[in-house]
């Protein structure tokens, strides 16, 4: 019963820690799930409860220990270099696109549907995985947009890390794309902090969801068809 009770307590006040920026209805509950598991493993003696209690306190300091120093460093390993130009002929206007992939295809979903948009709207299109051989000199681009998965409540590391090899973005228009689980909420407050250090004109923050519909924002649940049509009407309503 100790152990069981322990797995739950754990499981539950470290899932309560982490859904609270999202989610603080579902990190009430497991924080209730948590003292319920206490209760009930704890009740019959001091014994009992001393166990759970410490057997709670390893648990939780292997899983931050485990989120911070694995985790976190795998999902944010910089991603090969990879760049893609898009319609080099186009005459509209020039994007560079700077992302993180994330372990997931939705990040790459996004802003490849971003980038269509923004071709099919006649611009050329710089597209590059965001890591020290992305482009940092913008002055032959109209536009910065940079797509990152939310981590720990903040963008990606490396897309941080190329906005702040680029430095001064001199007032550059700048789009994000972020993408998460089901929220990007705090993400969102970190990006745009980041951009406003670095001088940058922020248009819009558009989000994709792997576990939350978009289309109440977008119509279409489809990712890529989503940043694809948000490409398109920025292009419609803004240029260089």
């Amino acid at each position: 019963m100790a152990v069981l009770a322990t797995i739950i307590i754990s499981f539950g006040l470290l899932l309560g820690v982490l859904a609270w920026p999202y989610s603080p209805v579902l990190s009430g509950v497991t924080f209730g799930i948590a003292l319920a598991a206490l209760a009930w493993g704890g009740w019959r003696d001091r014994s009992a409860l001393k166990k759970v209690l410490v057997g709670t306190a390893v648990l939780c300091l292997l899983g931050i220990l485990g989120w911070n120093f694995l985790l976190m460093p795998w999902a944010n390993r910089e991603a090969s270099a990879e760049t893609q130009f898009l319609n080099p002929d186009g005459a509209a206007g020039a994007a560079l696109i700077v992302y993180h992939p994330g372990r997931s295809d939705l990040q790459t979903e996004a802003v490849t549907g971003f980038a269509t948009g923004l071709v099919e709207s006649g611009w050329r299109v710089t597209l590059a995985t965001a890591n020290a051989t992305a482009p940092t000199d913008l002055a032959a681009y109209d536009l910065l947009v940079v797509g990152a998965q939310s981590y720990t409540w903040a963008p990606a590391q490396p897309v941080q890390d190329y906005l702040r090899r680029v430095g001064d973005l001199g007032g550059k228009p700048v789009v994000a794309i972020l993408s998460g689980l089901g929220e990007t909420g705090p993400a969102t407050t970190v990006t745009a902090d980041l951009i406003a250090e670095l001088n940058g004109a922020l248009l819009d923050i558009y989000h994709v969801w792997q576990m939350r519909p978009i289309d109440d924002l977008y119509g279409t649940d489809d990712p890529q068809a989503a940043l694809r049509q948000t490409a398109v009407s920025l292009a419609a309503t803004w240029g260089p």
